[in-house]
């Protein structure tokens, strides 16, 4: 005897008369779920690309502003927000280094390593002076008056 699934036989005339197309096949479901799966990774990685882009766009947008820096950086209050400001393009170029890296973008890990580098140069052309190594010795602090 020919046994018969008439729940699914029901769904199908009830999709039939809702006017909605027929249930898709194991095949389609599964070519389905891939496209999306790969639509959601082209996705992530363009996401990752504007966001490694960004990160080093602020170290970027740092590290020419600090050229422009509108304190006094002699001693006090002013060296060590300078100081400051060269050690976040320093963890900022490691930042957007790491993600360089991780994300495969070469171009972007090197000009992320340069800036490390030239917030490593700003660091150190305050701090030698002030540590006995220049023959002019600055200080850290500003003279009371």
């Amino acid at each position: 005897m020919n046994k018969v699934n008439w729940n699914s036989e029901l769904r199908k005339i009830s999709r039939d008369f809702d006017g909605l197309p027929p249930e898709p096949s194991a095949e389609e479901v599964s070519a389905q779920q891939v496209a999306d799966q790969r639509a959601q990774t082209l996705r992530q990685n363009r996401n990752a690309v504007l966001g490694v882009w960004a990160r080093l766009l602020l170290v970027g947008l740092l590290s020419a502003g600090v050229l422009f820096w509108p304190y006094p950086r002699a001693c006090g209050f002013g060296l060590y927000s300078y100081l400051g400001a060269g050690a976040a393009i320093v963890l900022g170029g490691l930042w957007a280094a790491i993600f360089g890296w991780r994300f495969h973008m070469s171009k972007v890990h090197v000009l992320a390593l340069a800036m490390m580098l030239w917030g490593g140069i700003l660091i150190t052309a305050q701090v030698l002076p002030r540590t006995a190594y220049a023959r002019d010795a600055a200080t850290w602090r500003c003279a009371v008056r």
